[in-house]
Order: C-alpha cells, then structure tokens, then sequence
C-alpha cells in the first residue's frame, strides 16, 4: 500500500472517530466538565486547528458565565448536544454552529424569550430523518441572530434592519415576526429598500407576509419625498430579486397633488443605470387621467405608468392617449399615440397621430416619430420609411401633400415652422419646391 493510502485512510478513520465521538453519550450537567466535553471534540485536529477551537470554547464559557443563563436554558442546551449525538451530526462541524447561534442570540433583543421559543421550535427536527432539515435552520439561525438576515441564498439576501423580532412556534409552524424597521433586499450589486415595514417571515415556507411599507424611485435618482408608493398588506417570495404590491397609493407630486391607485413592480436588474431603468414601476388602475401643465402650456390626457425615470403614458381600446401643445392659449397641436414617453425634460412616441392646427385647417399626419424638448422648446416630427410612416403632411390650408422628411417648431418662437428640403403634390398637378 502507497504512502498515499495510507494517509487517505488514517483521515477518513479519523473522520469517522469525530462522526461517532459522543454519539451514545450524554453531556455533563457541570459547567466546567461541559466545557472539557467540548473541547476533547476537537482533540483529533491538527494542533493550528485545534488551539483555535480551544479559544472559542472559552469565548463561549464567558458568555455561559455572564448571561444569567437560567437553569431551564441551560437543561435545554445540555438536551440539545445530546439530542445532535443521538442523530450523529458533525461534532467539529454543526457543534459550533449550534454554540456560535447562541453568542449571537444572547447579544440581540428579546434574548431570554427568543431562547426558549427557538428551542421549542427543535421539536420534530432534531431526528435523523430531518437531519439535513436541522442543519439548515441551525445556519439559518446564525444568520438572522448575527446578522438580522431574513433570508439568503448565493445570489440573494433580505435584510432586517434591527433586530426586534420574535420567534413563534405553533403547530409545527415556525416564524419569525418583525416590528419596526426596513427591509432590504440585496441582489446583483444593487438594492431595494422595503421603508417602515413590519412582516412575518416563514423560514421554511421561504415566504415573507408584510404589514404596511413604502417605497421610493430614489435609486432611480427622483427624490424620495416626491416620488414614493405606500401599502398596506402584501406577501413575497423571499426566493427572487421580485416583487409585486396591489392597491397601493402612488405620490408624484410633480404631476398630482393626490395620489393614485394602482399596482407596484419592483425587481432588480444587473448594471441597470438610474436613467435606463425600468424600475420602480407603478400602473394606476384609473384609465384616463388629465394633466395638466405637464411642461408650460403642454397637457396629456391618458393612463399613467411610472417605469423608473420614465412616465409612460397609454391608451385604451376606446381612445388613445394624447398630448396637446397651446400657443397663446389657443390649442396649436394634438398628438395622440397608445404610448408615449415623458420624462423631465421630454416627451416622445415612436409612433403617433399628430394635428397641428392653423387657421381653422390642419397639417396632419396619421403615424409619425414625435419629441419634445423641455431645454430648447424643440419640437419636431420624423418620417421614416417605416409602413404608413412614408405617407406625406397632408395640409388642409393648401389642400397638399407635404413630403418633406421632417418638420420643427421651437416653442415661443413667431416663426412657427421649418422644414428641410422637400416637395408638395396639389390634388390637381404638383409642384417641387427646393
């Protein structure tokens, strides 16, 4: 047999020996021999090894020293270690998993009455069948008492931040219930923010159910007190970097001076930049809205959809939305589209029907690229070679067809139109003007 066998062999008994160290035995009810119990644990680890295991032993003792421990919590740890022995769990491993929770929780609120119920919430967990299960609520444990995490995974973590919360067990049922606080949620190098929000978190159920909170468009660079969303209830799935709320109230005091009521989407996006964002997003259930004032003398009438940044605003089956321009206080142009994009210092549609009104005649065209510019007052609209897009102005003053490829107007200006080179058919013959 190789040298090489050899050590491989002497590892895995010497493994064996830690898995089956105290297994058929009981700990001592003596604060001094527990502790030696403790450490001839890690009698078999390299010397390194070992002295490090040694010192947070002692660590532990000081905390067992100084913490009142009563009698009742400290018969429910001695029942503890005996019970893990009893279903063979990893002595150098899960033991100071199961020491390391209690540290913790004795540094956090609620401490004495959090011990008892943790404990309690054991009950039909530490068997062989459920070992695995264990093993998994004890490093949960360590987490939410170090920590305040709520929930974690390699790519995702919700965070409390406090830790005024209350371990419930009952009827086989364990939770977690939280009071307040914030909840954060932590994914992809960015961050959500769940404000004044109280919650129940069903670790095995990996499912949070809320009570009130509020969320803001500030990582998407819009001020938190202007730009926000209130709700009641909801509940989420701790498992995605997603989440839905109904019947929320939405605040943009930009554009309202009472708040709407809709649906929340909120999801985190990897490298999304605050102004190509999508979310925070918010849809009001309200079909048509008026606003007036959107920019000077501009008013949009339509749905209201807030996508980050971005104001979107849509249509219905019945009627488009639509954004209209006043010159003098005299309506001047009507833009209508089943989606336009506002943000705050413009307005756009890929695609929309546009009126523009002189002396009781129109230039209109059916499909068109249209912007606004809050800066320069620029406004302009763009042919392309797009479907209806190709067809020309028709210009009722006139009674022509205008083919030119664009068309500006700069707000507040006498001269109200400019077009690039371009050409006009009359009904009867046709012209080309250069």
């Amino acid at each position: 047999m190789t040298k090489k066998a050899l050590v491989i062999l002497l590892f895995l008994f010497t493994a064996i020996s830690f898995e089956n160290c105290f297994s058929n035995e009981s700990f001592t009810r003596s604060d001094e021999d527990f502790f030696i119990e403790l450490k001839e644990i890690f009698s078999g680890l390299d010397r390194r090894e070992r002295q490090a295991k040694e010192e947070f032993v002692d660590s532990f003792a000081v905390v067992w020293r100084h913490s009142n421990f009563s009698d009742e919590q400290k018969n429910l740890v001695y029942e503890t270690f005996d019970a893990m022995a009893g279903i063979r769990l990893r002595p150098v491993i899960d033991y100071p998993v199961y020491l390391k929770c209690i540290m913790a929780l004795q540094n956090s609120r609620n401490a004495r009455d959090n011990f008892i119920t943790w404990h309690e919430s054991f009950d039909g967990l530490i068997t062989l069948r459920n070992q695995r299960r264990f093993v998994n609520y004890l490093n949960y444990s360590l987490n939410l008492f170090k920590d305040n995490i709520v929930y974690s995974s390699p790519t995702i973590k919700w965070q409390y931040d406090n830790d005024n919360y209350l371990l419930n067990f009952n009827s086989d049922t364990i939770s977690v219930e939280f009071t307040g606080g914030n909840l954060t949620l932590y994914a992809q190098r960015d961050s959500i923010i769940i404000y004044n929000t109280d919650g129940v978190v069903y670790p095995f159920e990996e499912r949070w159910r809320g009570n009130g909170g509020r969320i803001t468009w500030e990582r998407v660079d819009l001020d938190p007190d202007k730009v926000f969303a209130v709700f009641d209830s909801y509940s989420l799935s701790m498992r995605y970097s997603r989440f839905e709320v109904d019947s929320v109230e939405f605040y943009n005091t930009h554009f309202f001076d009472t708040p709407l009521t809709g649906r929340l989407s909120e999801r985190i996006v990897a490298d999304a930049r605050p102004e190509a964002a999508r979310y925070p997003s918010f849809q009001s259930y309200q079909a048509i809205h008026e606003i007036r004032d959107i920019f000077p003398d501009i008013s949009y009438v339509g749905g209201f959809t807030m996508q980050g940044q971005r104001v979107l605003g849509s249509g219905t089956e019945e009627s488009a939305a639509q954004v209209n321009f006043y010159n003098n206080d005299s309506l001047f142009i009507t833009a209508r589209s089943d989606a336009f994009s506002i943000r705050d210092d413009r307005i756009s549609s890929a695609r929309a029907s546009v009126s523009i009104y002189y002396a009781g005649d129109s230039i209109h065209h059916p499909s068109i690229q249209m912007r606004y510019l809050e800066d320069n007052g620029e406004f302009y609209l763009l042919r392309d070679e797009k479907g209806i897009s190709r067809a020309p102005f028709y210009n009722s003053y006139h009674s022509i067809d205008m083919f030119c490829e664009a068309l500006y107007w700069y707000i507040g200006t006498r001269n109200p139109f400019s077009v690039n080179s371009w050409s006009f058919k009359r009904r009867q013959g046709s012209v080309s003007i250069t």
